[in-house]
């Protein structure tokens, strides 16, 4: 998908993933093309190493192992619960749709701010699907 925060107007091409949690992050993928979410991912996914009995036997395996896990970290974060969207008329036939999440400042005074970003999508049933996605309670489901 491409997404712009509403100060920055430019767009960028991200990988976005909705997690089990209720949160959507973004992976930002400008300087590459990649054909599918999955090819996107895999080229974010640094190679891993995986021990041999040979290697365990004779190396120190927690000294050599990588954390990639560490490497993935995303451009942007929102939490869904605190997130609303909303379908964006485009007039210039554009398939997009915002979100809105409000950001609690302060806990005593109960001061929040918001900040939103239009997310731009190839085709008018994939943004019908992400906004679904988007929407749907994933902490509800689990229960």
């Amino acid at each position: 998908v491409k997404y712009a925060p509403y100060l920055m107007k430019q767009w960028r091409t991200v990988l976005a993933v909705v997690t089990a949690n209720s949160f959507l992050h973004l992976f930002d993928l400008s300087s590459t093309t990649h054909n599918s979410a999955k090819e996107a991912f895999h080229a974010l996914v640094p190679s891993v190493d995986i021990p041999t009995e040979d290697t365990v036997k004779t190396l120190n395996v927690a000294k050599h192992r990588k954390d990639w896990y560490k490497l993935l970290h995303p451009s942007d974060s929102f939490a869904l619960a605190n997130c609303a969207v909303a379908f964006k008329e485009n007039d210039k036939g554009a398939y997009s749709f915002e979100i809105t999440e409000k950001i609690q400042q302060s806990l005593m005074m109960g001061k929040t701010t918001s900040r939103k970003m239009q997310v731009r999508v190839s085709s008018k049933d994939k943004e019908k699907e992400w906004i679904a996605a988007l929407k749907a309670d994933k902490c509800e489901q689990d229960k």
